[in-house]
């Protein structure tokens, strides 16, 4: 009977199955009928994800997105049974290639339309079509929700292919992430009744501001997803890792989300890992950072492990359709070279950072290139090399934020509103990798650090007394509260703080005790080092470089330690 979970192993937390540290890099696609699972089985690949889905509805109400599948329950209010043969023939096309293959599914819980047509009640006020999906605050959802989810993993409980399921993302809300199916704060009736009894229990008062709205909001999403994985983890005996889509802070910093009760999801003994896709900032054009959404070094802490959904468009990515929302540059990528060169920082990120990543093939297709599969291959051959290495971080600096900060803006013109998403261009150029925590760790973390960075949006009584703690405790400090602070600006900082600068011109850094990357921010002369070594051999290509050298902007380099 297969078993996974997550502890630390090389000093981060890892993804064990039947109690053996496993390769954490996955193949997903949500086209499954245009699928590379031949491809990447070809190329070593074990571990997958599938989508499936409890209704044939979309997964973003706004862009009113087409179904990628029939769901399980569609007939079940209608005299109907569930269908399961959907889920059988994902998991059929995998095992085709892969017969070994160690799945983890990505189950979309949303509920199907009859339900949400006989429970008007239990819907968002707010809907972009005649129909209105489901509001996160209805208990009757959580409810019902609940028992499909059982129903379906008992069925997989039981299936043939039961030892090839190795664990389950559970997923909800507009684009599988939990976000409101309104994108609104999952505003009606049932919200007004539970915000109500919130403030009620929280301020002795019924009424309560839109800030006030926006965390109770965050703390009922982080109670939903924490309630379905323990309905998860009962059905498997907690035998398997669950985890979800959550906390992304510094990628959506908008209240009326509800991504801010990280630290609520983080001390349910039920998650054990959490996901997001990298930063989407500025259309992930070459040479600058494509960060993680989440404070990823607060997760390490707490033991769960990140997952990095690196939708990574290429030369061959098109739009799915042609609807509007899809004709956004975001669906179209670069030409071959420079996709290959984002590639290689994405991978990397998740290598630096100890963290595990899927491959998203959102369309299908997107990867079907031989230079594409060729970097496919050298990279899972570098990280199961990583496996039994130190990934443990090698960052001097640290940057904090608070996220009880984001639902205290509901002003979306003001000045801050969107500073945390933002400043990551100017940190990842600074010349030194750097730490994301929480605010609330820097009691237990902040003394490993040379220099310490703080965001602040809006002054919070947390973010006031991280500042004073490392005044006092005389940690230099740099504190961002507003988009004009610079690349230039944090490079002096932390070069006057002492800690060691990896490069003279703008470059995205990573670092850990075994590898260390760089990519570059611009042309010119780049002057590289660290453990007082100059020449490297780039772990990619076998190629010696030695710096100073002229490089152009967007090039991707690996080197390892020692």
């Amino acid at each position: 009977m297969v078993t996974s979970c997550v502890k630390n192993h090389g000093g981060v937390p890892m993804l064990f199955v039947n109690d053996k540290p496993i390769n954490p890099m996955a193949y997903i696609t949500y086209f499954t009928e245009k699928n590379m699972y031949k491809e990447f089985a070809e190329n070593g690949y074990k571990l997958y994800s599938v989508p499936v889905y409890f209704t044939e509805q979309t997964i973003n109400e706004s862009s009113q997105l087409p179904p990628f599948q029939k769901g399980i329950f569609d007939k079940i209010y209608s005299g109907g049974e569930p269908d399961y043969t959907i889920f059988d023939y994902l998991v059929g096309q995998i095992r085709e290639h892969c017969p070994d293959a160690m799945i983890f599914p990505r189950v979309n819980v949303s509920i199907p339309y009859d339900w949400e047509e006989a429970h008007p009640d239990d819907c968002c006020e707010f809907s972009y079509t005649e129909h209105h999906r489901y509001s996160f605050w209805s208990d009757a959802w959580l409810l019902e929700t609940e028992r499909l989810l059982k129903m379906f993993v008992e069925y997989v409980e039981t299936a043939p292919y039961r030892d090839n399921i190795i664990g389950y993302q559970i997923s909800a809300g507009s684009t599988e992430e939990w976000f409101p199916m309104d994108f609104r704060g999952s505003k009606g009736i049932r919200a007004d009744e539970k915000f109500r009894e919130y403030c009620l229990e929280k301020f002795g008062r019924e009424n309560g501001t839109e800030s006030e709205y926006c965390k109770a909001l965050s703390e009922r999403i982080a109670y939903c997803i924490i309630e379905l994985s323990k309905i998860t983890k009962e059905v498997t005996d907690s035998r398997l890792a669950v985890g979800a889509f959550y906390g992304y802070s510094f990628e959506v910093p908008e209240g009326h989300r509800g991504h801010n009760a990280l630290r609520k999801v983080l001390e349910s003994e039920y998650v054990d890992f959490l996901c997001s896709p990298n930063s989407y900032y500025k259309v992930r054009i070459p040479g600058i950072d494509h960060p993680y959404m989440l404070p990823i070094d607060t997760l390490k802490k707490a033991g769960k492990l990140y997952l990095a959904e690196n939708d990574t468009r290429t030369h061959l990515s098109e739009p799915p359709n042609d609807l509007p929302r899809y004709q956004n540059p975001v669906w179209r990528g670069p030409a071959r070279e420079i996709t290959l060169e984002i590639m290689k920082m994405h991978f990397a990120k998740a290598l630096c950072h100890g963290t595990g990543m899927w491959w998203f093939d959102m369309w299908g297709g997107w990867y079907r290139d031989e230079r594409y599969m060729e970097l496919m291959h050298r990279m899972r051959d570098i990280y199961g090399e990583s496996v039994g290495k130190s990934l443990e971080s090698r960052c001097e600096v640290a940057m904090f934020f608070d996220e009880n900060s984001v639902p205290l803006i509901t002003d979306t013109k003001h000045p801050n509103f969107r500073l945390m998403f933002e400043i990551r261009e100017a940190l990842g150029h600074m010349g030194a990798p750097y730490d994301m925590y929480l605010a609330d760790d820097f009691d237990d973390v902040a003394d490993k650090y040379k220099a310490i960075i703080v965001v602040q949006s809006v002054k919070t009584t947390l973010s006031e007394e991280i500042m004073e703690k490392a005044k006092q405790k005389g940690i230099p400090l740099f504190v961002i509260t507003s988009n004009q602070t610079t690349a230039e600006d944090l490079h002096k900082f932390c070069e006057d703080s002492g800690v060691h600068m990896y490069c003279n011109k703008k470059a995205v850094v990573y670092s850990n005790e075994s590898y260390v990357f760089t990519h570059t921010g611009e042309d010119g002369a780049f002057d590289f080092s660290f453990d007082g070594k100059h020449t490297f051999t780039d772990v990619y290509t076998g190629e010696e470089i030695t710096f100073p050298c002229e490089l152009t902007l967007g090039k991707s380099f690996l080197f390892r330690r020692g």
